[in-house]
């Protein structure tokens, strides 16, 4: 995997599950930039029943946690090769779930880039 594809993949972003602080499970269009302050910037968008996105979350990530534990009930869902990765917030972890290992690369490879991008530019 090249490193001009994994950072094009994570500032395209894609549809990823993520999981709130109660558990509940949720759809984001999930996608990452770099801002004017040399910050990465994640960006959650929620989908509304009619297709249309809804409410719009930024956060800065100061990491990207690579060995979130499978989440209690999603084990047995549809017997596939879920993976699971996590970004590092000023207040918080936030999960996410992966269809499968090699998107979890991506996204992790992707987001790690653009932190030690970042941590070069200061």
């Amino acid at each position: 995997m090249s490193m001009s594809n994994a950072l094009d993949f994570v500032s395209k972003g894609g549809e990823l599950l993520k999981r709130t602080r109660k558990g509940a499970l949720h759809w984001k269009q999930v996608s990452f930039n770099v801002n004017s302050n040399f910050q990465v910037v994640a960006k959650l968008k929620s989908k509304h029943v009619a297709g249309t996105f809804t409410k719009k979350k930024k956060c800065v990530v100061t990491g990207v946690h690579h060995d979130i534990p499978v989440w209690n009930g999603r084990e047995k869902e549809d017997g596939g090769e879920k993976a699971y990765f996590g970004i590092i917030t000023t207040d918080r972890v936030v999960e996410f779930e992966c269809q499968s290992k090699g998107d979890m690369q991506m996204w992790t490879e992707g987001i790690q880039q653009m932190l030690n991008y970042c941590s070069n530019m200061i």
